[in-house]
């Protein structure tokens, strides 16, 4: 199934979640993201660079102790790079702007007071935008061989916290599956999106 279908899934199950949640909120955090690319056979790890992420955030109990968590964020994700050309070093980051829909299934914890959870689940993002921080350049969203970025990205999320009243602090990891080249450019080259984020969401109805 293609990334675009799954991601017009994806959003009408995060409309229809959102109409059912029985918790509503706000999310924000920060993240710390990299890529991970092979080109010609080279792998690349790029370096951290960092980002914020905002958006509206529910909950959905679906048992004693199981629940259905999801948002629609717009999330900062990018990459750092750096390589030398005759003795001249040249440094390289880029920022994606993506309309971000996680979707984890939840085991929270009991407490009095403080209430853990461990989560896990899918993403899928569209891409919103992307630039190159150097020099201001717009980078072209795309599946041609002449676009910088595919429009659309896909993975797994995991994740952990805890809820305390109307308020939970969570951190999660994201390993992006899709390969974010354009599928215009050769066929052997991939780069995959990671992410890193801490996060604090507020419940108005909780």
């Amino acid at each position: 199934m293609k990334i675009k279908t799954l991601l017009g899934l994806a959003f009408i199950l995060t409309i229809t979640f959102g109409a059912k949640a029985q918790e509503f909120g706000v999310r924000v955090g920060g993240n710390v993201s990299s890529t991970i690319s092979e080109t010609n056979g080279v792998n690349i790890i790029s370096d951290n660079v960092f980002g914020f992420h905002l958006g509206a955030t529910g909950i959905m109990p679906i048992g004693e102790n199981l629940k259905i968590n999801g948002s629609l964020l717009y999330y900062q994700k990018g990459a750092k790079t750096e390589f030398e050309i005759f003795n001249i070093t040249t440094i390289r980051t880029f920022t994606y702007n993506y309309l971000h829909m996680p979707l984890a299934l939840e085991y929270s914890f009991n407490g009095d007071q403080l209430a853990p959870y461990i989560q896990a689940g899918p993403y899928f993002s569209y891409t919103l935008g992307a630039k190159n921080n150097e020099n201001g350049e717009t980078l072209d969203i795309g599946n041609d061989q002449e676009d910088d970025l595919a429009p659309f990205d896909m993975g797994l999320n995991f994740g952990a916290g805890i809820d305390y009243q109307q308020f939970r602090l969570g951190i999660s990891y994201e390993l992006g599956l899709a390969n974010t080249f354009p599928s215009g450019e050769d066929g052997n080259d991939t780069r995959n999106n990671r992410s890193f984020n801490l996060n604090v969401s507020y419940f108005f109805n909780r």
